[in-house]
């Protein structure tokens, strides 16, 4: 075997997966962007929510750039019950492109950690759609 066709295949072996993992992206409509802790359930009653919430609900994420303590601030709802927030060191770059309008999304509970442990912890991701 010539070199020069022993280089080609070995790029094709090795381009490969990535065309693949490209072909998927487009074919896929979700991305998951973001996975999490909602932080400050403590401060808005969020067990009261234990028995109801669901993995897999829906959550909605809202800006809230006069938060005096965080200019940043993306608070987390599910429903209409405020439950806490994204966490300060993670949200630089969402609360940005929310507050630009670039991008489509949607936050999900992914894991609840509820009465078999001292306190309530929601898990959740958030998801670029297309």
């Amino acid at each position: 075997m010539k070199r020069s066709e022993f280089l080609k295949q070995l790029f094709a072996l090795v381009a490969l997966p990535t065309m693949i993992k490209a072909e998927t992206i487009k074919k896929d409509s979700r991305v998951c962007i973001y996975e999490g802790e909602v932080v400050g359930l403590q401060y808005y009653n969020a067990e009261d929510l234990v028995g109801i919430m669901k993995e897999e609900e829906i959550l909605t994420m809202k800006r809230e750039p006069e938060n005096k303590f965080d200019t940043r601030a993306i608070a987390i709802y599910y429903n209409e019950h405020k439950i806490g927030y994204m966490a300060k060191r993670h949200n630089k770059i969402m609360s940005k492109m929310l507050d630009t309008g670039h991008g489509n999304f949607e936050a999900k509970i992914s894991y609840l950690y509820g009465e078999e442990y001292p306190y309530l912890t929601v898990e959740y991701e958030v998801w670029s759609v297309r």
